[in-house]
This record gives C-alpha cells, structure tokens and sequence, in this order.
C-alpha cells in the first residue's frame, strides 16, 4: 500500500473495490456492479466510462451504477476506484458493448 502525507495527516491508499462485472445492458444504457472494498478506509468510489462524460463521485455505500445515453451496439470502457482524501486505489475497469437497436 502506499500512504502519502496530505496537509499533516498520513493517508494510505484505499484498497481497490473487486469482482466488477457488467450487471445489465440495453442499446443505450450499462449498469455495472463490484463488491466494496473489505477495508473501511474509503470515502466513496470514482467512476467514469468512455463516452467523454466527466468523472463521477458515488458514496461508500453505492455498489452499482447506470450509465445511459449511450450509442448502441458500441464498446465502452469502464474505470472504478476508491477515494480517501485526494488519495486513490488501484483502477479496475471493465469493457462492455450495448446491445444492437432493432428498430
């Protein structure tokens, strides 16, 4: 682990979150969902997908989250991480395509 000090205060890295997995998919929309992090030591998650929307922060007890307005049938890239402070886990991701638009 690594631990930095942040005005005055030792913070050490928050572990990562584990097992992301996609949890549903549509032609516009992904939900994925992990496990927290066995550890306390985080404040809440980081997470953000390829589609050029900025990052998003989700609170310690979320453990899923939907992204939609997405283009069908493409592949997005996931990012999650835990937070402490400014300090962050390792980044897991995931690579999930939407589902094809039958119209």
């Amino acid at each position: 682990q690594t631990s930095i000090w942040l005005n005055m205060f030792l913070v050490i890295e928050p572990e990562s979150p584990s097992n992301m997995a996609k949890e549903s998919i549509t032609n516009s929309s992904i939900t994925v969902k992990w496990t927290s992090p066995s550890s306390p030591n985080y404040e809440g998650y980081i997470i953000a997908i390829t589609d050029g929307s900025p990052e998003k922060q989700l609170g310690k007890g979320v453990s899923s989250h939907t992204f939609s307005g997405l283009q069908s049938a493409k592949q997005y890239t996931v990012r999650l991480k835990s937070y402490q402070s400014e300090v962050h886990s390792t980044e897991k991701f995931i690579e999930i395509y939407t589902s094809k638009s039958f119209l």
